[in-house]
């Protein structure tokens, strides 16, 4: 199912504005660049950003991958978004996409506390100049103590992964997220 992300430093506390969206989860910083995160599926009868006339940036993507449960309502209790852009090559895109499929998302699915991933691409925007290398992975997490346990660790940390992000990679924004309220 598509998404729309929601970000920025003084969102509503409500989704008044956001009527047209149904269910959402809103996300507090605990590291990253953004203070908020609001996240929707985006319910069939959507019809563009626009329509939402919202003075923050807001963007749609479609799926990639999905591994994983989708965690219990409200939401996961922590989120850890990733943003990856890539050179413009398509042997880049495919490397990174076969890195984080075949070895990336198995290993961190494995470590206790992963509840599940979401991988996907943007497919319209407002606000600031997006790339058109840019990818997102949601990862649905049952507390930040995920992040420091060695198996999360070590899938960061792989020839692999190192390979890949020195050949492809020339930008990366991670953010931590704590489960605010849902709408």
């Amino acid at each position: 199912m598509s998404i729309i992300l929601i970000t920025g430093t003084q969102l509503p506390p409500t989704k008044a504005s956001t009527d047209g969206l149904g269910k959402g989860v809103r996300y507090r910083s605990l590291a990253s660049p953004c203070e908020y995160i609001d996240l929707y599926d985006k319910p069939e009868t959507f019809t563009s950003l626009e329509s939402l006339d919202l003075p923050h940036e807001t963007r749609l993507y479609d799926p990639i991958t999905s591994t994983g449960d989708a965690p219990p309502a409200p939401g996961a209790p922590t989120l850890f978004v990733v943003q990856i852009e890539l050179k413009d090559s398509e042997e880049g895109r495919q490397e990174f996409h076969q890195w984080y499929e075949e070895e990336h998302i198995p290993l961190v699915s494995n470590v206790p506390g992963f509840i599940r991933a979401r991988r996907v691409k943007l497919e319209s925007f407002t606000g600031t100049t997006e790339k058109p290398n840019t990818f997102v992975t949601l990862y649905e997490l049952e507390s930040p103590a995920y992040m420091k346990q060695p198996g999360a660790l070590a899938a960061m940390a792989t020839p692999w992964f190192i390979e890949v992000g020195e050949k492809w990679v020339i930008g990366k924004v991670r953010g931590l997220y704590a489960l605010e309220h849902d709408y």
